[in-house]
């Protein structure tokens, strides 16, 4: 796991230098990632340009939902996901760890 978020740092770090528009906006630096490191240019078969614009114009923040996701998750317990229940279980864990150590 912490393999893989020192690949998403660094690759996050290349594209901030390669390309400066990504420091201003996380859609382009979203934009970026996924065409550079996952293919998206390709898959999207000669369409990627209408693509672009239209997740650039149309599309809110991803963080912003990832945010509200979140919040109704940790207000609502129905709207909970298999894991934020084992998040929950590993955090009792390690609270009962260092209560003994």
């Amino acid at each position: 796991m912490i393999k893989d978020l020192i690949k998403v740092k660094d690759k996050v770090e290349y594209l901030l230098i390669k390309y400066p528009t990504t420091r201003d906006s996380d859609k382009e630096l979203f934009l970026a990632y996924f065409v550079v490191f996952c293919g998206l240019k390709e898959s999207l078969d000669g369409e990627y340009s209408s693509f672009r614009k239209w997740f650039l114009e149309k599309t809110p923040e991803l963080e912003s939902i990832r945010r509200c996701r979140q919040k109704h998750q940790e207000k609502t317990e129905h709207l909970r996901g298999k894991s934020y229940k084992h998040r929950n279980v590993e955090k009792e864990g390690v609270i009962e760890w260092v209560r003994k150590n």
